[in-house]
């Protein structure tokens, strides 16, 4: 992708855009932004976010563009893309054991459904 220019300043000079917003990456990259936020938190996230603030995250685009043209996703919304981001999960899990950190801790659910057919297995 040709490299995107958006007014910058009140004085209208061009500044080039490195950063796509959470929203943006995600439709670029054909999921959902809670997705990418879930990802963010698994640390399978495209590679360099920036934490602009307490609740904007950008994302550069040639990570974003990279995970495109890699094929990661081949079909949003398809089972080959599920398969995709599982697999990248695992992934990084299997990379975060061989560099001897501690697994990323799961968020406790709160449906009491779910902690009552955990407890029957």
């Amino acid at each position: 992708m040709e490299s995107e220019k958006t007014s910058g300043t009140a004085r209208g000079s061009m500044v080039e855009r490195i950063y796509y917003t959470a929203p943006e990456a995600a439709r670029r990259l054909g999921i959902k932004v809670r997705t990418l936020s879930q990802w963010r938190y698994l640390g399978t996230d495209p590679e360099g976010a920036v934490h602009a603030s307490s609740t904007r995250v950008l994302y550069p685009i040639a990570a974003v563009e990279a995970l495109v043209t890699a094929r990661l996703l081949p079909a949003a919304g398809s089972l080959v893309a599920a398969q995709g981001r599982m697999k990248v999960a695992r992934e990084a899990a299997a990379a975060r054991r061989a560099a001897g950190l501690p697994p990323i801790p799961k968020k406790p659910t709160t449906n009491s459904t779910a902690q009552e057919s955990a407890g029957k297995e």
